[in-house]
């Protein structure tokens, strides 16, 4: 039997038909079967199972031929028929092995409303098992539908998929439109756990030899190792520009060498995808035998992150101290091969009328006023920077400003040492905003890379929602710029020269694509201690109750979900950097009176290479800004 050659075709009156694709005609048709549309289609096995919008069933048991070999049915076949109770507006079937489970959503009336109102618990999804292919199973597996249970059900949402990954047969995972995956047993058909993945809805499962891959409505793949908890991210790339419909798994294409997924999206198209992700296992096959084929050189970086809190370049005149500061702080080790500045609120960000402006006209249509404020502060920073590498470093040995971009109050140059400007190639810069859910440039970050020989780099600039209390949404923020889909263009002319350059098959334009990934800025992440707890243990010197109740070290430490959980951070060993009286060394004494805060910070992530080495984390001093900067 040629496989692949015959397609059953369901429509919405609920004719059946079946074509010869070798041929290009039609072989047979069913007008009679079904007379609600068909919402499922199913070939298991060397069977066949129809499913329409009124819940009644077709299924096409697996037959022999007259070798004894199993054989493809044919849709003039008979087959046998069962309903099952199904309302396609708020159930969803899944097709899992030779398992039909149904999932059905809670009823959403408003006496069921009033019952969760007064304190009874949320109740989720139920889920009914049928073995419609088994002759020695009962056809409903269950005697009642099955449910998560209430201590796992929190935020969890409706089903939208389900996968088995080949390797664990008897496990099944649902995904949910919340971003969560639900974890069930299949022999004993209850719900193991729940974990959240994603901050965007699953829309689509498919098990992958022993990986299990998911799809969103952000029009992403991820593929996880689902041995540990939480999932481990294996890969994760943006494969369609809108949300992804579904996958399907080409099984029958291990047996010509290749295993094929394929991804269709609500962009129109659809994309193949390689199951086995050989690119994955070459670039560690070659990890592996790097010292065979690569030589390496050290390359020196000295990075600044500093919130300069709407201060002018003028301000560093004020007084010796932070006269001296940039000259300081360039001759502050061995002369360095890249520098990179990365400053934020380079405008007030407080001033309403401006924010305001800004949000309401855009970046394209910024008034005279607000265009020329920005740009002028842009200017004089800029040209201070190049003036203050220019004196403070050797004239013999120049540096050339090869990225210099700014988002509203953000602000990067990059300079490199004009004798390894031959060296560099794929240099690239990119935007996220994230204030506003993403409209506004007052919080977000700039990404700038480049490649030096055949080591890619990527710089993150970035400054995070402000609050004692907002985390999460400070997790939020850096999900959405890790994320972000082709936050910069494409780099490498040919797909061998990407594989040098790039990480786990990707082309550079995602952040986790570079070997080594520069993480900086004012993150905003506080200290969970009440301020005179704090300050009476800065005057004794004891730094290590502050670093406790760090909140950035606490999500890297304690939150597996946190997409900074795999960076590096050098040992903090200096007092916080925020906030202070401007122009003075005193702790924050308006109104509000903050707590000092480890708010600037700088991390790097080398996907556990041990190629990036920190040889200095400090404190600078300067006093223009309520900000130290690192």
């Amino acid at each position: 039997m040629d496989l692949g050659r015959y397609v059953w075709i369901g429509m919405a009156n609920g004719h059946i038909w079946e074509l010869d694709t070798s041929e290009g005609k039609e072989v047979a048709s069913r007008t009679n079967l079904h007379g609600e549309a068909i919402i499922k289609m199913v070939r298991v096995g060397s069977g066949m199972i129809i499913i329409d919008e009124g819940g009644k069933m077709s299924i096409w048991m697996p037959r022999k031929n007259g070798a004894g070999v199993l054989a493809l049915v044919t849709l003039d076949m008979q087959p046998f028929t069962q309903r099952i109770p199904f309302d396609h507006k708020v159930s969803l079937p899944l097709i899992l092995g030779d398992q039909l489970w149904v999932a059905t959503d809670p009823p959403h009336d408003r006496k069921h409303q009033a019952k969760e109102a007064f304190g009874r618990r949320r109740s989720g999804p139920s889920i009914t098992v049928h073995n419609p292919f088994a002759d020695n199973k009962p056809f409903n597996a269950l005697s009642r539908p099955a449910t998560i249970p209430p201590e796992m059900l929190d935020s969890v949402g409706s089903i939208t998929s389900g996968a088995i990954i080949p390797m664990q047969p008897h496990v099944v995972y649902l995904g949910h439109e919340s971003g969560h995956i639900s974890i069930w047993s299949r022999d004993r058909l209850q719900c193991q756990s729940v974990l959240m993945c994603t901050q965007h809805g699953i829309t689509s499962l498919a098990g992958v030899v022993n990986f299990l891959w998911a799809s969103n409505k952000a029009g992403k793949i991820i593929v996880y190792d689902v041995s540990e908890r939480p999932f481990k991210i294996l890969k994760l790339w943006p494969a369609h520009t809108e949300p992804v419909i579904g996958m399907r798994v080409d099984s029958f294409g291990i047996n010509i060498g290749r295993l094929q997924v394929a991804s269709g999206g609500q962009d129109g198209h659809v994309q193949i995808w390689d199951g086995l992700l050989a690119t994955d296992w070459i670039e560690g096959e070659l990890n592996k035998r790097e010292r065979e084929f690569c030589t390496h050189r050290p390359i020196r970086t000295l990075q600044l992150t500093w919130n300069i809190d709407a201060a002018e370049p003028e301000d560093l005149n004020a007084d010796q101290e932070n006269f001296e500061f940039l000259p300081r702080f360039l001759s502050s080790g061995e002369r360095p091969d890249i520098i990179i500045f990365g400053l934020q609120e380079l405008i007030d960000l407080e001033d309403k009328r401006l924010t305001a402006k800004s949000l309401l006209l855009g970046k394209k249509k910024v008034g005279h006023e607000l265009g020329d404020r920005i740009s002028s502060q842009y200017r004089k920073w800029e040209d201070k920077l190049v003036s203050a590498v220019r004196l403070a470093l050797h004239a013999d040995e120049p540096y050339t400003l090869i990225h210099s971009e700014m988002l509203v109050g953000l602000m990067t140059c990059i300079f490199v040492r004009t004798a390894e400007t031959g060296s560099l190639r794929d240099c690239a810069l990119g935007i996220v905003k994230t204030g506003m859910g993403g409209r506004y440039g007052n919080k977000g970050a700039i990404v700038a890379r480049l490649v030096v020989d055949d080591t890619s780099m990527c710089f993150v600039n970035c400054h995070l929602a402000a609050g004692q209390r907002h985390v999460q949404r400070r997790n939020e923020n850096v999900l959405h710029i890790i994320e972000n889909a082709s936050v910069l263009e494409a780099g490498m002319a040919t797909k061998a020269a990407a594989l040098m350059a790039y990480v786990g098959g990707g082309n550079g334009e995602m952040i986790l694509d570079h070997e080594a990934v520069f993480w900086s800025g004012d993150l905003n992440y506080r200290i969970d201690m009440k301020r005179e707890r704090c300050l009476k243990h800065l005057s004794n010197g004891d730094l290590q109750p502050l670093l406790d109740a760090d909140q950035l070290r606490r999500e890297m430490n304690e939150n597996p979900r946190f997409r900074l959980k795999t960076f590096n951070e050098a040992p903090i060993i200096f007092i916080p950097t925020y906030k202070f009286d401007r122009h003075t060394n005193q702790w924050d004494t308006s109104e509000k009176k903050r707590s000092p805060a480890w708010c600037d910070r700088i991390l790097w992530h080398d996907r556990g290479t041990n190629k990036v080495m920190c040889l200095d984390y400090r404190r600078c001093e300067t006093t223009v800004s309520d900000h130290r900067p690192v």
